[in-house]
């Protein structure tokens, strides 16, 4: 659980850190590398890699640093990415701070932005002016002062002398340290609002994936129909109840299954390139099958019942549909639609793998 938490942690990181705007200035960096390397001085933005680094400058932008041992010191006025085997930390960050390291230490005189730490054994000193979010085997806070919430994935969890204005969440199977209850705002009975918080964060990521999911999936297909139409090379074929309809279930089923197959391939180190080709191939029939889902569904209701609509609302009626069961799944007792879609996402999956070549010819070639 530490390591999955771990390399979510790392992998949010990284994204939200491109995604917000991190570090764009490449023209003014100043790259450094070597075995043993000190920064020493003012940078616009330094980017450090080596076996032993050092920092201690007053950097104007933002820092990246990577090394077996790394420790930093000095002002940060605005991120900074630590990465390396043992970490310290003693800057001064002026806005967002991401470590990942074997052994951590941050104590920092003041952290304006948000916290992201990962490690084996990691230990939170300092001023922190928003949230903290931190996974690993071993977790201490000392002598800390967070104004924002704690999120956390640990084994065990410890807090010596310090003081968290906001609420802790996550899961953690050992707490040790202090009393938790004055210093976390609105909570008495920590382990069931540690449940009920995990549980609640759990939901709504869920449904914050999915429809973000659904979101995208409908822009991109309405695109492409759009685009299709437009050159006059969308001619979708009949889809009807048959005896094919079987079939193509089992064929979808099949294209599941393979990257279960190739998961136990991937035991044999001899055939790693092969499981990894199969779990490639695998991946993209699926996440394209996904993609034009509401053209399949919505065909299919159109040809099934003989409706007289436009191609485009077809398509947008299966995705109304896929929605709609996709949220009816989410109410208690009503899961059996689940199936009812799941059934429409292995057919279609047999169908696009059965008829692929068809479909190229139909769809790409203007007739």
């Amino acid at each position: 659980m530490v390591v999955k938490n771990s390399i979510i942690l790392l992998c949010v990181t990284f994204l939200s850190f491109s995604f917000f705007g991190g570090i764009n200035s490449f023209a003014a960096a100043e790259f450094i590398s070597g075995d043993t390397v000190s920064a020493n001085k003012v940078y616009e933005n330094v980017y450090v890699t080596g076996s032993n680094v050092t920092v201690d400058a007053k950097v104007q932008k933002d820092l990246i640093g990577a090394g077996s041992t790394i420790s930093t010191a000095g002002i940060v006025d605005r991120n900074a990415v630590v990465i390396g085997g043992t970490v310290t930390i003693k800057s001064q960050v002026g806005a967002s701070l991401f470590v990942a390291g074997g052994t951590v230490v941050i104590d920092s005189p003041y952290v304006v932005g948000s916290a992201r730490v990962a490690g084996n054994n990691v230990t939170i000193s300092g001023n922190f002016n928003e949230d903290v979010m931190v996974a690993g085997s071993d977790v201490v806070f000392k002598n800390a002062n967070v104004v924002g919430d704690v999120y956390v994935g640990a084994g065990t969890l410890t807090v010596i002398n310090s003081t968290i204005k906001g609420k802790i969440q996550g899961q953690y199977g050992e707490i040790k340290g202090d009393d938790l209850r004055p210093q976390v705002a609105g909570v008495m009975d920590l382990k069931k609002v540690e449940k009920e918080n995990n549980e609640d964060t759990s939901k709504q990521a869920i449904w914050y994936f999915n429809l973000s999911w659904q979101a995208s999936v409908l822009l991109v297909t309405l695109l492409v129909v759009w685009l299709l139409a437009r050159r006059n090379r969308l001619s979708i074929p009949s889809i009807k109840w048959s005896k094919v309809f079987g079939m193509d279930i089992l064929i979808g089923l099949g294209a599941y299954i393979i990257p279960g197959i190739a998961a136990v391939i991937f035991l044999v180190l001899q055939l790693y390139p092969l499981a990894l080709l199969i779990l490639t191939v695998s991946f993209l029939i699926i996440v394209t099958s996904q993609l034009v889902l509401p053209i399949y569904v919505g065909n299919f209701i159109k040809n099934t019942w003989h409706l007289n609509v436009a191609t485009s609302w077809a398509v947008t009626l299966g995705y109304i549909v896929l929605l709609v069961l996709g949220l009816i799944t989410n109410i208690q007792n009503l899961g059996i639609l689940g199936i009812v879609a799941f059934i429409f996402v292995l057919a279609h999956t047999g169908f696009m793998l059965r008829t692929s070549w068809l479909a190229l010819n139909r769809y790409l070639v203007k007739r």
